[in-house]
């Protein structure tokens, strides 16, 4: 899976244009959303794909441990894009989010 940064605070699908996330709001339900890693709850990803949680699963990297991860998100051998989003907010400081679209739809 290529991974795409992108340091723009809203996200659309490049299949169909839905939104995924902005500002105000995150689409947990979005089409081709597969799921996401948030840098400050790395262990607990949202993740909508079997394969993928059972990939999950079975990798162990250690929390912090960004490149062996993003090693990881390389390998999945699937039609996904993986968009890693570094964003500062006011509250929370640096953020860092790796959200996974598919793009078969």
């Amino acid at each position: 899976m290529k991974i795409v940064e992108y340091n723009i605070e809203t996200l659309y699908s490049p299949i169909n244009g839905e939104l995924i996330i902005n500002k105000e709001e995150l689409n947990h339900e979005a089409t081709t959303l597969v799921g996401y890693w948030i840098d400050a709850a790395f262990e607990n990803p949202f993740l909508k794909n079997d394969k993928l949680k059972e990939m999950w699963d079975s990798f162990e990297c250690g929390f912090g441990n960004y490149d062996k991860f993003e090693d990881f998100l390389s390998s999945v051998d699937e039609n996904w894009i993986c968009f890693k989003m570094c964003n500062s907010g006011i509250s929370c400081g640096h953020v860092t989010t790796w959200f996974i679209l598919n793009l078969n739809l």
